[in-house]
């Protein structure tokens, strides 16, 4: 199939559309940022060790460093000849028979292999001696150099979501800036005469504007997006003339309503008007049947959702989202699956996007139990539930046990 041609408005399968979104992958931007900016940013670059990890033969414990040759050979006093502070060179043992009083982080003196910590010892002027029930074991409490990482070794792959443990890895390899996958900006359009702001109070005809915070909250999930919303009324020529500017400034345009098959819904034909090319519109799901999508060159993507509240949620984490983080390349996107607890009684031509509220068992086996709304435009269902199951049309998906692929609200 051609990505880049539209389907002429046939209605096509889930699988179909998500094809299409694969082909249909914007390039990807590149941006640099300073460390201390770069948390949950997209990292665009494999990161190395520069050195092993740890760099030297670190001392574990506050103690005495010895040559364990000579406890073996029954010493157990130890005239102390120095101090190995951590941050200091490394210091060399001048007699075997001696010891180095040692702190923990500190290099371990050469001529020493063992360290004794210091609990296990009694300090009479300038010796140690260990104290009688105290059994030494070559190379205790030495964290060995190279242990944990060698050198050259992989320690981020590229695509990563880089959390606060992954800033501890880019500074220590001196990782001041760091290239990211650069989020889009994101344009969020509402459209439609009932639609109020949320500070008005509606007219009996009049509804308050939703689902572009609904949106907005879902992105800001996935990262640091920059995000404006908008309002349009249903006027072509207004319609027209917005998207035209928007597509100028924004990489990604989210619309929210407008897109089914209605006298005023003028959003396919407005944003065709404006060179974005049609990839598909109708999907055979329920809800979210009218979702529409389209390109405008290699960067910039549409996404017109069903004005619906439920519909447009659910298109936007089965479809926008995750077209969003295949842009970003990203590493590892989480899949999930569920088994069903209840059986499923849908009979229609289409694949079902059923809210759910899972569990976790004891056992750590996802369970779905499905949360019954009044239909794609019931918000307040939504409350009770923790994502969806999708329910493809084999009779064997509906029934009760059945594994089926879960998508929750939350992305990380």
């Amino acid at each position: 199939m051609d990505p880049l041609i539209s389907m002429n408005n046939k209605m096509i399968t889930v699988q179909e559309a998500d094809h299409l979104l694969r082909e249909t992958i914007p390039s990807q931007i590149i941006d640099t940022v300073p460390l201390t900016d770069s948390l949950n940013c997209i990292i665009a670059e494999d990161i190395y060790s520069d050195r092993e990890m740890p760099p030297f033969n670190r001392v574990a414990m506050d103690g005495i460093s010895i040559s364990y040759e000579q406890y073996e050979n029954g010493l157990r006093t130890f005239p102390i000849e120095g101090i190995q502070k951590a941050g200091d060179p490394i210091k060399r043992l001048s007699n075997n028979s001696n010891c180095i009083e040692v702190m923990t982080g500190a290099v371990l003196p050469d001529q020493t292999d063992t360290v004794i910590r210091i609990e296990d010892l009694h300090l009479d002027k300038n010796q140690a001696i260990i104290q009688n029930e105290v059994i030494i074991k070559k190379n205790q409490n030495v964290h060995k150099k190279g242990s944990d990482i060698d050198i050259n070794a992989k320690l981020i792959k590229k695509g990563t979501n880089i959390n606060p443990t992954h800033i501890g890895i880019l500074a220590s390899v001196g990782k001041e800036n760091i290239k990211i996958s650069q989020f889009p900006k994101i344009a969020i359009i509402s459209t439609g005469n009932e639609l109020v702001e949320i500070s008005d109070t509606p007219l009996p005809h009049q509804i308050r504007r939703s689902n572009v915070y609904v949106i907005e909250a879902g992105l800001k999930n996935i990262g640091p997006v920059k995000i404006n919303i908008f309002h349009l009324k249903d006027d072509r020529p207004t319609i027209e003339k917005n998207l035209e500017k928007l597509l100028l400034e924004y990489d990604t345009i989210i619309l929210s309503g407008g897109v089914s098959m209605g006298k005023f819904d003028f959003i396919p034909d407005s944003l065709i008007a404006n060179g974005v090319q049609e990839v598909f519109h109708k999907i055979q799901q329920k809800p979210g049947k009218p979702l529409w999508y389209g390109m405008k060159g290699d960067k910039k993507r549409v996404y017109a959702l069903p004005g619906n509240p439920v519909s447009a949620l659910i298109c936007l984490y089965r479809y926008v989202i995750p077209h969003i983080l295949s842009s970003l390349h990203i590493s590892e996107i989480t899949k999930y699956s569920s088994i069903n607890q209840q059986e499923i009684k849908f009979n229609k031509p289409l694949e079902l996007f059923q809210p759910v509220k899972v569990t976790s068992s004891t056992e750590g086996i996802l369970k779905a139990d499905i949360i019954k709304g009044n239909g794609s435009g019931d918000y307040s269902s939504l409350t009770q539930t923790t994502g969806f199951i999708q329910v493809s049309q084999n009779n064997s998906d509906k029934a009760i046990g059945s594994s089926l692929p879960y998508y929750p609200w939350t992305i990380w």
